[in-house]
């Protein structure tokens, strides 16, 4: 997370008397337009390599390379208000949303889609995704979420909800769980203007700072792995005016940023859109999120879920950055055109590499402003400028034999005389090559050389980049390209069959495995969701910060209930191994049931009106008291404070005290233990492996224990794995799209717009 608001020991809030509490409010009208600046992180990778991408064609060579997130270029979102201050009459398809939960609300809705003149080039263009909130004004509670995008060339979509006693509460899953590529993240309600903590009826947090009469900084949990989201809301803007969270950083764009972003363009305007009256239709079935983020009967014993067919993820090789087999080529040797100069390019690659190492364990021991790092950094500046020469000088000279005609293509051939680059001191050897045999990386290059797509610079620096940022020439056998492979394996079509590209006069055919590899290079960078910190092996890095919890309820969620892949790290050391999952078995058996009804002590946070009745003390017009200061206030943040609501004084406190909790007793507590049968698809196949059925493709398994405890309601309030060193997850990860601009980690020659071109049936989004 790059910002987020360091929260000294704050005092906690003190409980106004006036159920009218004071909250910054968003400032939404009738036809209102705002936009949104996002940014994704990328993924963590199977290597400490390339996190910096050093350029071979420019000048911005760094000395070493770090372990910070990275985020990719920003897209731009439009929001429209379609409808504001709405009050459904009973029959109205949206009557259920204004009155979920027993009270009535009046709705607005919200539309967020992207402006193609604010993002011109980008692939989330081609998918046209288009997401409604509703919204209850009375609580700012998300209500209902629904998204279209377009997979395959058709239009999908998806609803979903929360039970409808979550419209009563101060938290809320549903905006404090991010399930659509835009941010539709809202803070606990009420947003007060006033620095302070205050405990959720979950048990969980949020807390207040740098307050004003007209802002406020929030921080509050992620619903489903814990992890923090930040945000400030200011009085009179139509959303917080910045957000970030693990994976997506945000922030609200003035109305001369946008006119200067546009450059003078008309604006977009799609007012006359057809979904935004199919959105209601999908409300009327939508998915429950609680189901998915607590312990149900259901669950207890043996259960197995898995991705529906025709979308589960192919199997793969996961091209090893020490043999680099995407630039010199799976076929064997003599094959290719970068095998030439292999012995000259390693020797200085095994330097950089090295050194790199050295300088990481510098850093990590906090000798970085030492002589010795100093001198370091200067060794691997001088090692990485003396394999950008040999990089340069050979592949400029490449580009130049190809257009000058020293290199020929003929037929199926590729050949050259001996000193084909005309130096005589340096003479290049004679080749003789099969076009289809050359690796995946040159057989791109030469593609794109020979079509024109320049893209401003020298095509064969795709193969260039890839030996500067992703080669081990050292070792490090964990090194790899398995994020890519894994995002590519759930968001295109796996390669079957070879696919004639036109280069020129002349065609070239990528075999299946050409296309996997170039894919998974591909996909190295791309917008993703991501839960649970990577741990890189620092004495704060804790192996087990994706909990159980976290775990079972990303499960539920994506495979399960929304039937979709979802990438683990499954190996919780410092070294990462990317895996898409597509399958679990889960097997819960309880050891001690939650009770089937409210037992003392009442959750006073929580009871309704007949739960709260059962207390000595509380009658029917006192619970309704008590309910709507928890409206107006939040949750109860001592016993005490009930002394605020009118009517109650410290007798009758007193006489209930016993009683009442502000979170669940121990009698209504269930306990289980719990194991994962995860079953993921393979990266440990051969290169130009096929499934031999999409839908039961090559996989491994990994069975992780655990143990967890629920409230009377099955949401999970606390669990632990057997073995937190181990035998479980690190994090967690769901591609949504692969950017055509790729950002610092992934080759920025191997253009996705170009590559798609070429593989017209890989795209499955």
């Amino acid at each position: 997370m790059r910002k987020l608001i360091a929260l000294a020991a704050l005092p906690l809030l003190g409980c106004a008397a006036d159920f009218e509490v004071q909250s910054i409010r968003p400032n939404w009208f009738a036809n209102q337009e705002f936009f949104l600046e996002s940014s994704y992180q990328a993924i963590n990778h199977r290597t400490e390599r390339g996190d910096m991408a050093h350029d071979v064609a420019g000048d911005n060579l760094l000395p070493t390379m770090d372990l910070d997130d990275h985020w990719a270029l920003p897209v731009y979102w439009r929001y429209q208000v379609v409808k504001e201050g709405y009050e459904p009459a009973d029959g109205d398809d949206l009557f259920e949303y204004a009155d979920k939960g027993g009270t009535y609300s009046k709705l607005t809705v919200i539309k967020a889609s992207l402006d193609p003149t604010l993002n011109l080039g980008s692939e989330l263009t081609d998918a046209d995704p288009k997401i409604y909130m509703v919204i209850r004004e009375d609580r700012l509670r998300l209500a209902g979420l629904v998204v279209f995008n377009t997979i395959d060339g058709q239009r999908t979509e998806e609803a979903i909800t929360v039970d409808d006693d979550e419209m009563g509460r101060a938290f809320n899953r549903l905006s404090q769980t991010s399930l659509a590529t835009i941010p539709h993240f809202i803070p606990p309600f009420p947003i007060r203007p006033e620095d302070g903590d205050m405990v959720l009826e979950d048990g969980s947090m949020v807390s207040f700072a740098n307050a004003s009469e007209a802002s406020v900084d929030v921080v509050y949990d992620n619903s489903i792995d814990d992890s923090l989201i930040a945000e400030t809301w200011e009085e009179g803007q139509p959303w917080a005016s910045w957000s970030v969270a693990d994976n997506v950083e945000s922030r609200l764009l003035d109305a001369e940023e946008v006119l200067l972003l546009r450059d003078g363009d008309e604006a977009f305007d799609n007012h006359e859109d057809p979904e935004d009256f199919d959105y209601i239709q999908a409300l009327r079935s939508p998915l429950n999120l609680s189901d998915s983020l607590k312990v149900t009967p259901e669950m207890v014993g043996e259960n197995t879920h898995a991705a529906r067919e025709g979308y589960r993820p192919w199997a793969g090789n996961w091209w090893p950055q020490s043999s680099q087999k995407l630039v010199f080529g799976h076929l064997g040797a003599d094959k290719t055109i970068s095998q030439l100069r292999e012995d000259e390019f390693k020797e200085p690659g095994i330097r950089i590499q090295n050194i790199g190492k050295e300088l990481r364990d510098l850093r990590k021991a906090g000798n970085a402003e030492t002589p010795e790092y100093t001198a370091k950094v200067e060794e691997y500046k001088q090692a990485q400028t003396d394999l950008v020469e040999e990089l340069r000088d050979f592949y400029n000279a490449v580009r130049a034999a190809v257009d000058g005609g020293q290199i020929r293509i003929d037929g199926d051939s590729i050949s050259a005389d001996a000193n084909w680059n005309g130096d005589d001191e340096n003479s290049y050897p004679a080749f003789d090559f099969a076009v289809a045999e050359l690796s995946p990386m040159d057989k791109f290059a030469l593609v794109q050389q020979r079509n024109g797509n320049l893209n401003g610079t020298n095509p064969w620096y795709a193969s260039a980049w890839e030996l500067l940022n992703h080669w081990s020439p050292a070792g490090s056998s964990w090194f790899g390209h398995c994020n890519g492979w894994s995002a590519a394996a759930i968001l295109t079509n796996e390669p079957r069959e070879a696919v004639m590209v036109e280069m020129g006069d002349a065609e070239v055919a990528f075999s299946p495995a050409d296309q996997k590899g170039l894919l998974s290079e591909s996909f190295y960078s791309q917008h993703s969701q991501f839960w649970g910190a990577r741990n890189n092996g620092g004495e704060d890095d804790d192996p087990s910060d994706l909990s159980p919890k976290a775990t079972l309820q990303l499960l539920q969620t994506f495979i399960r209930d929304r039937e979709v892949p979802l990438v683990f790290d499954t190996d919780p050391g410092d070294a990462v191994w990317n895996f898409p999952a597509w399958q679990y078995e889960l097997t819960l058996l309880e050891e001690q049931a939650p009770a089937g009804e409210l037992s003392f002590p009442v959750n006073v946070n929580t009871a309704d009106v007949t739960q709260l009745m059962t207390v000595d003390g509380i009658t029917d017009w006192r619970a309704e008291r008590i309910i709507a200061y928890r409206l107006a206030n939040g949750p109860f943040q001592s016993i005490d404070d009930l002394t605020e609501v009118r009517g109650i004084g410290a007798g009758t406190l007193n006489r209930m005290r016993e009683q009442i909790a502000l979170q669940g007793g121990s009698s209504s507590e269930g306990k289980y233990v719990g194991e994962i049968l995860l079953t993921y698809t393979s990266d440990g196949v051969d290169p130009d492996h096929i499934d031999a059925d999409p839908n039961a493709p090559e996989s491994g398994t990994d069975t992780w224990n655990f143990t967890l405890t629920t409230d009377s309601q099955g949401v999970i309030t606390d669990s632990a794995w057997d073995n937190p060193a181990e035998d479980h997850p690190d994090f967690a990860w769901s591609p949504y799209s692969n950017p055509s601009s790729s950002g610092r980690s992934e080759n920025g020659y191997l253009p996705w717009r170009d590559l798609r071109e070429y593989l017209p049936e890989a795209q499955r989004q």
